[in-house]
C-alpha cells in the first residue's frame, strides 16, 4: 500500500492511499478504492486508478476533487446506567 500526501486549492493536506478489502461485502467497492483523508473529512474514490502512486499533484487534485464524499457515522452517547 502506498501513501502520498497532497494539498487542495485551499491548502488542506491530505493522505491518500488505496484501499482493498479483504471481504466483498459493499456492492460497487469489490476491487477496492483510493482514500482521501484530512483531519475534518474523508473522500472516496472507485475505481482506483491505475498507477496512482506515481500522478502529478495536480492529477491527484483532479482524482480528489471526483471523489465523494464520506460521512462518518455519528457517535452515539448513552446516559450512565443507575443501578
Amino acid at each position: 500500500m502506498a501513501l502520498r500526501t497532497v494539498n487542495d486549492a485551499e491548502g488542506t493536506l491530505w493522505r491518500v492511499w488505496d484501499v482493498i478489502p479483504a471481504t466483498r461485502q459493499v456492492t460497487g467497492l469489490e476491487d477496492g478504492w483510493l482514500c482521501f483523508e484530512c483531519d475534518h473529512a474523508k473522500r472516496r474514490l472507485t475505481p482506483i486508478p491505475q498507477r496512482w502512486e506515481e500522478r502529478t499533484d495536480e492529477e491527484l487534485q483532479m482524482y480528489l476533487r471526483a471523489a465523494q464524499v464520506v460521512t462518518r457515522p455519528q457517535r452515539v452517547s448513552h446516559p450512565p446506567q443507575t443501578v
